[in-house]
């Protein structure tokens, strides 16, 4: 039902979908009704997800990010940030990892001593979390249900990671590198935090696959 209702979409230009989508499998993923579990699934994911704050957070996010996505998408920038022009494979995916990886060296550096790579191995990873979060929000717009939900949770920690972060930076030019250190390391907890929701968004529910994989 939703495969069909997705392929017409998707043939009269209003829906992206990733080269290769099995928009079958995915809708069906994506359709689940609240309180529904996927096989394998903990409990705790679903009571998440089906929560009424992440209800609320998608409810407004999708608010504030349609009419973007709409705009971008009608000028193909959209191409760009799934990762299909010029990768083709998901740009998200390969971006996000990058906050993590900059927010453990930057804490490590702290930890040394080494204040000066410390502030700017952060404000790396708040750049790169940025430039994460756009590509998020792209891949965000194509999700619904459960998803929808789960990944709307996962982008607000995202947010409040980086926020934490700026934090730090602002705080290493005002009060000194001790308080931007305990800022910078309560961003990469609430960003492994993120990460955590995030992979369970792609290797237990799928989200976001396509290609081979997705079609078994």
């Amino acid at each position: 039902m939703y495969g069909g209702f997705l392929a017409r979409l998707r043939a009269a230009g209003a829906l992206w979908v990733p080269p290769g989508c099995n928009l079958r499998a995915v809708s069906k993923r994506a359709h689940d009704a609240p309180g529904a579990d996927l096989a394998a699934e903990p409990d705790h994911y679903a009571k998440v997800g089906d929560s009424k704050p992440a209800t609320a957070i998608a409810t407004v996010l999708e608010k504030v990010v349609a009419r973007p996505y709409e705009l971008a998408r009608k000028s193909h920038l959209t191409d760009v940030l799934h990762g299909s022009v010029p990768l083709g494979h998901s740009l998200h995916a390969a971006i996000s990892d990058l906050p993590v990886g900059l927010y453990v060296a930057a804490v490590i550096t702290y930890a040394i001593a080494e204040t000066t790579a410390g502030i700017d191995l952060t404000i790396a990873a708040a750049a790169s979390a940025l430039i994460a979060a756009v590509t998020g929000l792209a891949d965000w717009s194509l999700t619904a249900g459960r998803d929808r939900r789960l990944a709307a949770v996962h982008g607000t920690f995202n947010i409040v990671a980086t926020l934490l972060a700026g934090v730090s930076i602002g705080t290493f030019y005002g009060v000194g590198s001790s308080v931007a250190f305990g800022f910078v390391a309560a961003a990469l907890a609430v960003t492994l935090l993120a990460a955590h929701l995030g992979g369970h968004l792609v290797f237990a529910r799928g989200l976001m696959v396509h290609g081979p994989a997705a079609d078994q």
